[in-house]
């Protein structure tokens, strides 16, 4: 229990808190007893320390987080923007390179083509 010198009001925890009444001349009576009926409640402080739990859950924990700025600076260190697995050169357009599929192709081109062919009968063997 703590008294103010400068405001002369005592603090502290306590179970119980008896008060003068009427103030400086009565008797001391307990706190909850100057109210008919008063009783503690503690269901509306129990309810929001649920809620504010269920808040603080949703939190990220600031030790196991990155800002921005520290996510921008790690990002900095790892990729090199003017390559792709090789060097591309400054003001490289990736549409530059045009590819047009040939109309026919060659057996050799075609893989397994011609050993599926050795196998087949030669048109001068049917009758």
């Amino acid at each position: 229990m703590r008294k103010s010198p400068l405001t002369g009001i005592t603090t502290g925890a306590f179970d119980s808190l008896r008060v003068r009444s009427p103030p400086l001349t009565g008797s001391l009576v307990e706190v909850t007893d100057l109210v008919a009926g008063a009783v503690f409640d503690p269901s509306h402080l129990q309810g929001n320390i649920a809620s504010n739990t269920a808040a603080l859950t949703l939190k990220a924990d600031q030790a196991t987080t990155y800002t921005k700025a520290e996510v921008n600076a790690i990002a900095d260190g790892k990729v090199d923007d003017s390559q792709v697995l090789t060097n591309v050169p400054a003001n490289a357009v990736f549409t530059d390179t045009v590819y047009t599929h040939p109309a026919t192709h060659s057996i050799a081109e075609v893989t397994g083509l011609q050993a599926a062919l050795n196998g087949k009968v030669d048109d001068s063997q049917v009758l």
